[in-house]
C-alpha cells in the first residue's frame, strides 16, 4: 500500500511539472524566474512578472514590450497610477488571484491603457479608469474631454474587468457660451469575452457652473467604441450621460452603449438593463451565434455560460503520459544531481 501511494505521489509530482508545458494549464503560481515588480519597474519586457506580497504602487507610466505574463498575487494589489502603454504588437497577459488598479491622469485626454497591443485577462480583478477632463472657466471656452479607460484590443477569458471612461471637464460659473468636455469611452477597441465578468461604463459629460448663459454640454462617452463579441460570461454595458444646458444652450447627448457590431455567441442572451430580466429580453435566440441587429439601449446586459479556454483533451492526455514516462525514468535513481538534470 505504501509503495502504491508513493508511486501515485511521484506521478502527481511529475504531472505538476509537465502541466506547466500545456497551453492554458499551470499548477504553479508563476514562473520561478519571474521578475518581482518594484515601485520603479516601469518598462516590462517579454517575460514573466509577479506582484509582491503586500502589493506595490508604480507611479511612473508603464510601457509593455513584447509578450508579458503578469501574475497578480493573492491578497495583493498592483496600482499603476499613471497608466500603461502597450507597444505595437505587445500582449499583456494578466492572471492570478489578486487585484490590479490602473488610473488615468486627470486633465489629460490620453487613454489609461493605450497603444496598439492586446490586453488579455484570464483571472484576477482588473479595474481601469480614464482620467477626467480638465475643468475651465470663461466666456466661450471648452473644457477637456475625459480619457478612455482602455484604447486597444481586449480579450477576457476569466476574472473580473471593470472599465470606466473619464468624466468630461466641468465649466466654472459665469462661463457664457462655453462647452463642457465630453465623457471618455470605457473601451475604445474591439472586445472579445469568453468567460468572466465585464462591466463597462462610459464617462459622463462635465457639469455647467451657475450663471453660464448659453452654455453647452458635451456628449457622454460610449461603453465600447468598437465591435463586441461575447461567447460566454457576463457583460454589462452602460453609456455615459450627456450634461444639461443653460438658457439657449445645447444639451449633450448620451453616448452609445457600443458602436460597430455586437456578436452574441451560442447560448448567450441579451437583456435591456444591468441584470437578467425575462421581461426585458432583447435577443433570446440561443440556438446559434448571431449579430444583434436590434435597438441599442443605454444599458445592456449579456449573459452566457463560460467558454473554457483551457487545454483540449488530447493535450491533457499527452501531458499525463509524459508525466508517467518522467516518473518511470527517475523513480529508482538515487543520484539527485542526475534527477535535477533530467527535470531541467
Amino acid at each position: 500500500m505504501k509503495i502504491k501511494a508513493k508511486r501515485i505521489s511521484g506521478i502527481l509530482l511529475s504531472l505538476a511539472l509537465v502541466l506547466g508545458l500545456v497551453p492554458g494549464m499551470s499548477l504553479t503560481a508563476y514562473a520561478a524566474d519571474a521578475t518581482e515588480l518594484a515601485t520603479d519597474t516601469t518598462t516590462w519586457e517579454t517575460g514573466d512578472y509577479v506582484v509582491p506580497e503586500g502589493g506595490v504602487t508604480i507611479s511612473g507610466h508603464i510601457t509593455v514590450n513584447g509578450t508579458v505574463n503578469l501574475t497578480l498575487t493573492e491578497g495583493a494589489t498592483l496600482t499603476a497610477s499613471t497608466g500603461i502603454t502597450l507597444s505595437d504588437g505587445a500582449i499583456l497577459n494578466v492572471s492570478g488571484e489578486g487585484a490590479m488598479v490602473v488610473n488615468g491622469t486627470n486633465g489629460s485626454t490620453a487613454s489609461t491603457v493605450a497603444g496598439s497591443g492586446t490586453l488579455v485577462l484570464t483571472s484576477g480583478t482588473l479595474t481601469v479608469t480614464g482620467g477626467n477632463g480638465g475643468d475651465t472657466r470663461g466666456v466661450r471656452v471648452s473644457s477637456g474631454a475625459g480619457g478612455a479607460a482602455i484604447n486597444g484590443a481586449v480579450t477576457v477569458n476569466g476574472g473580473t474587468l471593470t472599465a470606466t471612461g473619464g468624466r468630461g471637464g466641468n465649466l466654472g460659473e459665469r462661463s457664457a457660451y462655453g462647452t463642457t468636455g465630453a465623457g471618455g469611452a470605457a473601451i475604445s477597441g474591439s472586445v472579445t469575452i469568453n468567460a468572466g465578468t465585464v462591466t463597462v461604463t462610459g464617462g459622463d459629460s462635465g457639469t455647467i457652473g451657475e450663471m453660464s448663459y448659453g452654455a453647452n454640454s458635451g456628449a457622454g462617452g460610449a461603453g465600447i467604441a468598437e465591435t463586441v463579441t461575447i461567447n460566454g460570461g457576463k457583460l454589462t454595458i452602460t453609456n455615459g450621460t450627456g450634461g444639461g444646458s443653460q438658457n439657449d444652450g445645447t444639451r449633450g447627448a448620451g453616448g452609445a452603449s457600443y458602436s460597430g457590431t455586437l456578436t452574441l455567441g451560442e447560448n448567450v442572451i441579451l437583456y435591456e438593463g444591468t441584470a437578467v430580466d425575462d421581461e426585458k429580453i432583447l435577443d433570446g435566440n440561443t440556438e446559434n451565434s448571431r449579430v444583434y441587429e436590434g435597438e441599442k439601449k443605454a444599458s445592456m446586459y449579456a449573459y452566457g455560460p463560460d467558454v473554457s479556454q483551457g487545454p483540449d483533451k488530447t493535450e491533457l492526455e499527452s501531458a499525463i503520459t509524459a508525466a508517467e514516462t518522467l516518473y518511470e525514468s527517475i523513480k529508482d535513481n538515487t543520484d539527485y544531481a542526475d534527477i535535477a538534470s533530467t527535470l531541467k
